[in-house]
């Protein structure tokens, strides 16, 4: 009886589903509002790359005699946000989310001066920077 039941109920939804796409004057678009949906203007349609909003960045981070420090971290630093992740044991780390626009490159590790350097990242061109860690003066 149960099972008679949960049968007639799917039919049933599925007879309504197909009676409100099948019949003359309603689509799936009457169905959804159509503020819903996004709006672009000309010119993001006509240049889609405008819509990308990060970049991949690549940071290296070694000290003079090419060695990595102990707890190597690396990043960046755009607008008020920074951003470090812990660099490999080859004191590199890979960024696929960077936001594009003017950053500053950041490396640091305990018993160093800290590394920086400004950059412009650029949605669609991956960036690579070296960084090297000046030890501090004791």
């Amino acid at each position: 009886m149960r099972n008679v039941l949960l049968v007639s109920i799917a039919f049933l939804s599925g007879g309504v589903l197909a009676w409100l796409l099948l019949r003359g004057d309603a689509s799936v678009e009457a169905l959804v509002p159509e503020d819903r949906y996004p709006t672009y203007d000309e010119e993001l349609l006509a240049n889609p790359h405008l819509l990308v909003k990060t970049g991949v960045l690549t940071v290296r981070a070694s000290a003079p005699d090419g060695t990595v420090p102990f707890a190597t971290e690396v990043g960046y630093r755009y607008r008020d946000r920074t951003s470090l992740l812990n660099a490999g044991p080859d004191g590199m780390r890979r960024m696929a989310d960077a936001p594009i626009g003017e950053i500053l490159v950041i490396a640091r590790a305990p018993g160093y001066e800290d590394a920086e350097q400004p950059r412009t990242l650029v949605a669609g061109v991956p960036m690579e920077v070296v960084l090297k860690l000046v030890p501090k003066e004791r």
